[in-house]
This record gives C-alpha cells, sequence and structure tokens, in this order.
C-alpha cells in the first residue's frame, strides 16, 4: 500500500467519524484536490464505510422483541404489550442498532487499515525470537517546521516539513527499520550486526553506517539517493536490480528499479536544512509544493497545464513574495498574493522566459 495513502487513511477514518479538528479537515481538503486519484481512494473508503454501516434489517427484530418481552414479563400477543412494550422495545431497538453502528465503525477501522497495511508491514511489530513486540511510534513534522530525532541506536534524523517517520521504541536483536513520507537526512550509527533500512512508499535504502539523504515525496512519484559519507544499497519494487551507491553519488528511482549511480553535488541536496533548495528541470508543482510546506500557503496556478511547466531555480531563505517574484519572471506569469494563496496569473503579453 502507497505509504501516502496509508498516512492520509487516519484522517479518512477520523473525518467519518467526525473527530477532525478544523485544521485537520483543510489538510484532507488540500490533499483531496491535489489528484483526482487521492478523491477516487477517498470514496473508496466512504464507500466501504457505508456498507458496514449495520441496518435494522440485519438482524432478526421479532427474535429480538420477543426475548426483550420475556424479560420484561408481557405477554408478547397481549394488549398491554403495545402499551408497555412497544415503547421500551423501540428504546431498546434504536440503543442496540446505535451500539451495533459503533461496533462496526470500529470493526472498520480494523478491517481497512489492519487489512489492508497491517498485514503488509506487520513484520516490523511481530515477535522476534520470542521478545515481545515493540510499539511503534509516528513523528509527523508539522508545515513551516524542520524537526531533529536520535532514535535509540545512537542514529540522528533531520526531517523537513511535512515528513512522516514510522520506526520503534526499541529495535529488535536483528535489523533496524523506519518508515519515511517526505525527505530526510540520516546520519546512521555503525552496528554490522544490525542493518538499518529505511522502508520508502516506492523502494528502500539499506546501510550499516553512513550519512545520506533520502526524498521521497509522493505527489512526485520518484525517490532521490543521496549519500554524503558511506554507502547504501538502494532497491526498487525489484530487489535483484538494486544498486550501491557510495559517498558523492545519487541515484534516482522513477520506475521499477534505481538508475545507475552518477557523481554529484551532494551537499546541495542537503542544502533544504539551511531553508535552500535547488530544483534542477523540474515541474512547477514540485516546486509549490515545497513551499506550499516551508510557508504554509496555498498556490493557484492560471490552469492545470502549467503543473508540468519545468524550471530550474535555486530557493533562498528569504520572504516568500521574492521568491514568487522570482519564478513568476521564469514563467513568465504575474503573480498576487491574498487570502492566505498565491495566485499566478498569465500576462497580456508575454516575453520570453528563462532560468535564474
Amino acid at each position: 500500500m502507497d505509504s501516502n495513502k496509508e498516512r492520509m487513511l487516519h484522517y479518512i477514518v477520523d473525518y467519518l467519524m467526525g473527530r477532525l479538528s478544523p485544521a485537520e479537515a483543510e489538510f484532507l481538503r488540500k490533499w483531496l484536490n491535489e489528484d483526482p486519484a487521492n478523491m477516487a481512494y477517498f470514496r473508496q473508503i466512504e464507500k466501504i464505510w457505508k456498507c458496514l454501516t449495520p441496518r435494522e434489517s440485519d438482524w432478526d427484530v421479532e427474535s429480538e422483541k420477543r426475548k426483550l418481552f420475556e424479560k420484561l414479563g408481557i405477554d408478547n400477543g397481549s394488549p398491554e404489550a403495545e402499551k408497555r412494550g412497544f415503547r421500551s422495545f423501540a428504546l431498546y431497538r434504536r440503543k442496540r442498532t446505535d451500539r451495533m453502528a459503533g461496533i462496526m465503525r470500529i470493526a472498520a477501522i480494523i478491517i481497512i487499515f489492519f487489512g489492508i497495511s497491517f498485514l503488509f508491514r506487520s513484520y516490523q511489530s511481530t515477535v522476534q525470537e520470542g521478545q515481545e513486540s515493540s510499539k511503534m511510534n509516528t513523528l509527523r513534522v508539522s508545515p513551516g517546521q524542520i524537526t531533529q530525532i536520535i532514535l535509540k541506536d545512537g542514529t540522528k534524523i533531520t526531517l523537513d516539513a511535512g515528513s512522516m517517520l514510522r520506526y520503534p521504541e526499541n529495535f529488535p536483536s536483528d535489523r533496524r527499520e523506519v518508515e519515511l513520507v517526505g525527505e530526510a537526512f540520516f546520519e546512521v550509527s555503525s552496528d554490522k550486526k544490525r542493518p538499518f533500512v529505511v522502508r520508502l512508499n516506492r523502494g528502500a535504502v539499506k546501510v550499516l553506517g553512513t550519512k545520506f539523504n533520502v526524498r521521497a515525496w509522493p505527489e512526485t512519484r520518484k525517490v532521490l539517493v543521496a549519500v554524503l559519507e558511506g554507502r547504501v544499497r538502494f532497491m526498487g519494487n525489484r530487489p535483484d536490480r538494486s544498486v550501491v551507491v557510495k559517498d558523492g553519488y545519487r541515484s534516482v528511482l522513477e520506475k521499477a528499479y534505481p538508475s545507475p549511480p552518477e557523481k554529484a553535488n551532494v551537499r546541495r541536496y542537503l542544502s533544504w536544512m539551511r531553508r535552500e533548495y535547488y530544483f534542477e528541470r523540474a515541474p512547477v508543482r514540485e516546486v509549490l509544493n515545497q513551499l506550499s510546506r516551508w510557508y504554509l500557503i496555498d498556490f493557484v496556478l492560471p490552469d492545470s497545464s502549467y503543473r508540468d511547466y519545468e524550471v530550474t531555480f535555486f530557493v533562498r531563505k528569504e520572504p516568500l513574495s521574492k521568491i514568487v517574484q522570482k519564478l513568476a519572471l521564469i514563467m513568465d506569469l504575474d503573480f498576487r498574493m491574498e487570502d492566505g494563496k498565491v495566485f499566478l496569473i498569465e500576462r497580456k503579453s508575454k516575453g520570453a522566459a528563462g532560468a535564474l
């Protein structure tokens, strides 16, 4: 299951249960509007949810009515039943139906989440060699923030805004595994007996002890790994087609397996920790998504065709208005900022666009 969809599943179920805060509801709304596939996924879960909502026809009304009247000492066919029993039965029926609805909704969470995701990832928290399973923690980084965490094995992880990390409270004796959605820089403590594995929405990275960056935003549909020190094994959906990426090199996974490693300025891929970001021939949607995560603001393009407009663009730590001004110049657009949104607007007379 796609890790991003797994993460959003929590929001969808909470929405269906009426438990989302206004901020969480707004986050879900934005995600649904990003891609028609997101809305289709939501509708699928909603349909399952509705199918699991119990109906009175799912249980024997007469049988339940008879049992209740027996408890009340009432003859089911007598006039007294109509006077004393009907009101009690109606109340009993309503309470039972509500209780069944609650049980079924809990069952829905188990079926949807555990049936799809838990069976896929349960190896991460099952009993190993007689040891008790380890509690899994989830760290979600708020928009506009950069967070650092040190795991119990000494591994240090820096996460960008909007990222999510799942990790065990304690690693088992034979391995160390975490899950990442988003972007993070890993400084993995060396342990030859326990390889460190980063599970991604597509593929995985396996290391012993090294420093490397992983960029795995679901909306980009690709994963980029750049190694600063040491080496890692980078694999896609086919482990037999993995590649070894050593320090000073990068590899990109866009299809079934990663590309051959190529020499790269790795520190350029670490600049996000200084609130800088280098985009090279990147679709403008990637640029806007990153700016949204950093500056907590939405962008509106003239039309959907601009989403794939490729730009080479360097983002520095500066006021958003200056960044948008440069981006608009590259795209030969005008812009305005209002109501917490940035509107990129077509110019009446267009000129030539370039890269900054």
